[in-house]
């Protein structure tokens, strides 16, 4: 059949060269009059039939070049390729790959690569290799079949034996395998409260699939599009993931103020503690000059609520909105770069083809607004369920004195006792703190004043010498409640609001210095980051120097597809440090019988 072909070939050559010349947008790089010239159109191409073609496929999880190292000949990284010359004979690369056979006169070939085998190239892609579906036939797969139809298929990364791509726009993060991560450390300046950045980059899968008998039919004489060709890509996400010792110190403080805050509970009781002290500073306020007050004797107790429990939750659950997450028993941020730049679910699998994913100032600012947000949220929450507990305290008081009168009578400083006086109140420390701040009723506060019953002629020469009676004093007294709730309220802020609201001060000042640190890694890292996906060489827009093989007057292109191109650059220069392809499959070229 080769011969009729060729015969048909000449004989067709000038009526082809007055045929009008139509290409494909998709096969920009062949050349046209190769076309007019080679093969014409002819319906002896009988597609599924005739299996003298030859075919070349190939698939490979990870390419390019790494510190000026080309990564294709690291024998670690090979993937998969076959070729198909026209009487069947098969050179498989690598031999060792597996057959798990297909009927003549179709082979493919399947080359697993095991995360662990990344580590060749210093790059921390093991997460790859965790986490996989039940049923999934590996993370890392590499495939490749040819025909002598004139079918050739190469797929990569994570596939099915079948070749077929299992990250798709609906595909559930529970059936993907855990992300890998590329260091950015030694591309970045030395950034002040930040550690290690690092690129995630989530599940990648491509495939290519060629009809080559179709694409020559359709080319030669049909419309001049190509029907033969399939390309299609998975990026499950693209993420940034740092770590900063901040987070942690967010904790510190607030571990602190809550040690303090617990603390202070413990030691405002007691007849002698900071609530009796005030208590004693109001009835001696309210007493004139030589009125004194015995030491005060009874029982002050505060409740002690578990500020620490109530504050836990907030200390170890992530914060997230959904795009940014920060961890502050770990100190590691993760940020959806696909969700921080405006894709939506699953669109990073759906993008035209050499799409530029934009990594600058204007898409990236809105991190530090989220990361500020989420902490001053956070902030709130904390110093709410701090005061929360502290105000559900309760203070009870039960104590009692007794007023003496001092006067110096007929030449003879005399002390005698004149009434005994009972406190008591039992209120909450929020509803004495509102009631302070005049945002509530004031609870009760009593203040009982019992006559000693020594009413002789000494108690009564003594008050009279200072110029006092005994309905005086305890009137004084009887209505000093209040007076007394108005000092006890600034003991309680001074030992349980304060430390409270230095906190927030203190919290404000830690997020505001991670902000400028993650400012500053946003600033560099536009210069350091470029990532491209669905990149197909033979289509507008496609990176310079990717490899690629043209069609001829007689094969088709070889059609090629990457998942995920990363490139990387030092902050300091443009210069190429790498460019890591991920997930790269070919199908053909194809040529005719």
């Amino acid at each position: 059949m080769r011969a009729a072909v060729r015969a048909l070939v000449a004989a067709a050559a000038a009526a082809a060269v007055a045929a009008p010349a139509v290409v494909s947008t998709s096969t920009a790089a062949w050349r046209e009059d190769e076309w007019t010239h080679g093969l014409t159109a002819t319906s002896s191409l009988r597609c599924g039939q005739d299996d003298g073609f030859t075919a070349t496929s190939a698939g490979r999880f990870l390419s390019g070049s790494l510190l000026g190292t080309n990564l294709d000949p690291v024998a670690a990284l090979q993937g998969v390729r076959l070729v198909r010359a026209a009487d069947g004979a098969l050179t498989v690369t690598p031999p060792t790959a597996i057959d798990p056979g297909s009927p003549a006169p179709t082979a493919t070939r399947l080359n697993p690569l095991t995360a662990s085998a990344l580590s060749v190239v210093g790059l921390d892609l093991t997460g790859l290799g965790v986490g996989l579906p039940v049923g999934s036939a590996g993370a890392l797969n590499q495939y490749a079949q040819v025909s002598g139809y004139g079918t050739a298929a190469g797929a990569a990364g994570l596939v099915s034996d079948s070749g077929g791509v299992q990250v798709t726009p609906t595909t559930p993060s529970s059936a993907l395998p855990g992300p890998a991560y590329v260091s950015l450390g030694t591309l970045l300046p030395t950034i002040t409260n930040l550690a290690d950045a690092q690129l995630r980059v989530g599940a990648v899968a491509s495939s290519a699939r060629l009809d080559g008998c179709a694409d020559l039919r359709a080319l030669l004489w049909g419309e001049g599009t190509a029907t033969g060709a399939v390309r299609s890509y998975g990026v499950a996400d693209v993420g940034l993931r740092t770590s900063s010792p901040v987070l942690g110190q967010l904790v510190q403080a607030v571990n602190a103020t809550v040690g303090t805050v617990q603390t202070n509970l413990g030691t405002l009781g007691g007849s002698t503690g900071p609530i009796a002290t005030a208590i004693r500073t109001g009835l001696l306020g309210q007493l004139g000059a030589g009125l004194s007050l015995a030491p005060l004797s009874g029982t002050v107790t505060v409740t002690t609520p578990d500020v620490a429990a109530a504050v836990a939750p907030l200390l170890t659950a992530p914060l997230t909105d959904g795009v940014v997450t920060l961890n502050l028993s770990s100190g590691v941020i993760e940020v959806d770069l696909d969700a921080l730049l405006g894709y939506a679910p699953g669109a990073l699998s759906s993008q035209p083809p050499n799409t530029q994913v934009v990594l600058n100032a204007a898409v990236l600012n809105p991190l530090l607004t989220r990361v500020g947000a989420l902490l001053d949220t956070w902030t709130g929450q904390v110093v709410q369920a701090i005061l929360t507990a502290v105000r559900s305290a309760t203070v009870t008081v039960d104590l009692t004195t007794t007023v003496a009168a001092s006067a110096t009578v007929l030449g003879t400083p005399t002390t005698v006792n004149v009434a005994g006086v009972r406190v008591q109140l039992t209120a909450p420390v929020g509803a004495i703190l509102d009631s302070a701040a005049g945002t509530a009723v004031p609870p009760t506060a009593t203040v009982s004043v019992t006559a000693t019953g020594l009413t002789g002629t000494l108690v009564n020469t003594v008050l009279g010498v200072l110029g006092l009676s005994l309905s005086s004093i305890t009137g004084a007294l009887n209505g000093s409640g209040a007076t007394l709730l108005g000092l006890v309220a600034p003991v309680l802020r001074t030992a349980l609001v304060v430390p409270v609201t230095t906190l927030g001060t203190t919290l404000a000042t830690l997020s505001g210095t991670l902000v400028t640190a993650l400012s500053s890694l946003v600033t560099v890292l536009p210069s350091v980051v470029s990532l491209m996906l669905n990149v197909q060489p033979d289509r507008p827009g496609a990176p310079p120097g990717e490899p690629y093989t043209p069609g001829t007057a007689t094969s088709t292109p070889e059609y090629r597809v990457t998942a995920l191109r990363l490139g990387l650059a030092r902050y300091t220069s443009s210069a190429d440090v790498a460019h890591l392809r991920f997930a790269t499959s070919t199908a053909g070229p194809v040529s005719a019988p």
